[in-house]
Formats: C-alpha cells, structure tokens, sequence
C-alpha cells in the first residue's frame, strides 16, 4: 500500500511538473529581461499547440477546444486555469453533424429496429422459449431479420453515400460495425441456402449470423462508434 501511495504521489508529482513546464513554454518572453515570463500563456499559442496534436480537427471543433480553455475569451490564461482547463480540451471529443433531415432520421430509427428484433431474435432462440410454433418458424423470421438488415446496411453505404443524406451519426458508414453486419449476413445467407437439406447446420449458420450482428447495438452509441472508426484518442497531460 505505502509503495502504490508513493507511486501515485510521483505520478501527481510528474503531472504537475509537465503542466508548468508547458505552461511556461506558452508564456512569451520578455523582451527585456531574457529569464523573464509573462503571467499569462497567449491563447493563439494554445490554440497553435491544439492544432499540431489535433491535425484532423476543422476550424470550428479548434474553436470548440480553444473556448473550453479560454471561454471568456481574454486572449490569454493564467496557470490556474491552464492546469484546470488544458487536461479536460486534450480527453475531449468534438463532432460536427451536419442538419438533420427526414431522410437521416428514418434511417436512423430503422436501424435501431432492426438492431432490436435482431436482439430479441437472439435471446428468444439462445433460451429456453421453444415452442412448436417457434421451432416451425426460427428460420423464417431469422430469414426476415437477415434480409431487414442487408437493407438497412445497403441503404446506408449506397443510397445514403449517394446522396450524401447521412446527417446522424448512427447513419455514417463505419468500418467495423459495417464489415461485421456484412459477415453476418454472409453467415445468415449461407444457413438458409443450406434450409432445405441440413435442418442443423442451417439453423447454427443462421443463429451464428444473428449472433455477430448484435453488434448493431453499439452503433447507437457514440463512445462504440469512435472506436469501431479508430478515432477515439484519449490524451492523459
């Protein structure tokens, strides 16, 4: 216990220290006493250091950092409020979205459909719920819920790139989610091709396929789907 308290008192210890040292390296220097600083770092430089560790950053989300440290905008920061305000604009994620349209907003509640009867697909038939009429139809509905949801990812990555109607974040394409709803209907497909002549090994493919697409649910989150695009970077100072 005494060895992590005086690890964690290094580590407060070291933060501190870098804090000040980039603070003062902000801090423009006197012209007339070369060892001297100004009391405040300039904002433009902040927003200059903002800049080069976020070059992917537009006009507009710098500015949504440069106001999170500076949102009186005075034209410079005191240490106080350097050491305050600096760690929380590093760990922020700033979006831009374009306006929303009729178009964007149904796509994005069809998506959340599909996502949950996908769901309810996969708990109903992973349970103990087997009754005749359910065991008459898993694979029909399973067939339905596959065929909902190449629509929905086809819409999304053809019509909606096409028309550049994406306004909602859960309507982007994205890599990862997409290429595992193509893999899941791939896993479905090739299930239901096997319907007529192995009854087992149609429905695994189809329940397998169900399975991997419960990953739709976390395209309605936006933590998941900054992951799922590789953008997510979290900065300790």
């Amino acid at each position: 216990m005494d060895g992590m308290s005086a690890i964690r008192e290094h580590a407060a210890l070291d933060r501190e220290k870098s804090l000040q040292l980039s603070y003062e390296a902000l801090c423009e220097r006197n012209e007339d006493e070369e060892d001297a600083v100004t009391t405040a770092a300039p904002t433009r430089r902040i927003r200059d250091v903002l800049a080069k560790m976020r070059p992917h950053y537009n006009v507009v989300k710098l500015n949504a950092l440069v106001q999170a440290v500076d949102p009186i905008h005075s034209g410079s920061v005191d240490y106080n409020t350097f050491r305050l305000k600096i760690p929380k604009a590093l760990n922020m994620s700033v979006r831009s979205r374009r306006p929303e349209n009729n178009l964007s907003r149904l796509l994005e509640l069809f998506g959340a459909f599909v996502a949950l009867i996908n769901l309810v697909y996969v708990v109903l038939a992973s349970s103990i719920f087997h009754t005749w009429w359910w065991k008459a139809s898993v694979i029909p509905i399973g067939f339905v819920i596959t065929l909902l949801g190449m629509i929905e990812l086809i819409v999304r990555l053809v019509v909606v790139k096409i028309l550049r109607a994406a306004a909602v974040s859960s309507g982007k394409p994205n890599i990862t989610f997409d290429g595992l709803a193509t893999v899941a209907a791939v896993t479905s497909m090739a299930g239901l091709a096997l319907y007529g002549t192995e009854y087992k090994r149609a429905l695994d493919c189809i329940f397998s396929g169900r399975a991997i697409d419960m990953v739709r649910c976390l395209r309605l989150n936006n933590e998941a789907r900054d992951i799922g695009e590789c953008k997510l970077v979290l900065r300790k100072f």
